[in-house]
């Protein structure tokens, strides 16, 4: 949490146990109105790596999308934002996320991006979804195929830093070059 307050200093971050649902709630309701609520669970249960070899059926953290997306809507934002693998499109648990999300009044979409252009110094596709109430619209999808802009150095998010490394699991190659 501390890197993430450093990043984005006056946002809220608090370490609370999701499956709390009633701690969550408490949470949301202290928080007061909220506009935006941007969720990102964990992605190995939806990651073709399978890591842990767990079925999805069982892994329990699977289930961690279809809670925050439950109460992340009772909360009533004007928008929810999702981002994960792109395996998660394809599984039982966004069908829920996304029937809840529709069921609360919000227009989705979603689709595939590959993070480089989001401003990530990563090559890697991602699973992004918006949810915004009726009347609203993202265009998420087109907004996707306008985007060209290649992220490859660090320095190019990061100017003040000189050098950032992030070692994958395989500990290879970095994730993240350096400056």
């Amino acid at each position: 949490l501390r890197v993430f307050r450093q990043i984005n200093p006056g946002a809220i971050a608090i370490p609370l146990d999701i499956h709390d649902r009633r701690a969550l709630r408490r949470l949301l309701r202290r928080t007061g109105r909220v506009g935006l609520i941007s969720i990102t669970t964990p992605c190995a249960p939806f990651s073709t790596a399978k890591h842990g070899g767990v079925p999805l059926s069982e892994d329990l953290r699977a289930e961690l999308l279809v809670i925050a997306v439950e109460e992340a809507s009772a909360a009533g934002p004007d928008a929810i934002v999702i981002e994960n693998v792109v395996g998660v499109a394809k599984s039982p648990h966004w069908k829920r996320a996304k029937l809840a999300l529709e069921e609360a009044g919000y227009f989705v979409e979603h689709t595939n991006v590959n993070a480089m252009y989001l401003g990530v110094a990563q090559n890697r596709n991602r699973f992004i979804a918006t949810a915004v109430r009726r009347g609203l619209s993202t265009q998420i999808r087109m907004a996707a195929k306008s985007l060209t802009r290649k992220v490859t150095r660090i320095s190019q998010v990061l100017p003040n830093r000189k050098t950032v490394w992030h070692y994958s699991r395989d500990n290879r190659s970095p994730c993240v070059r350096s400056a």
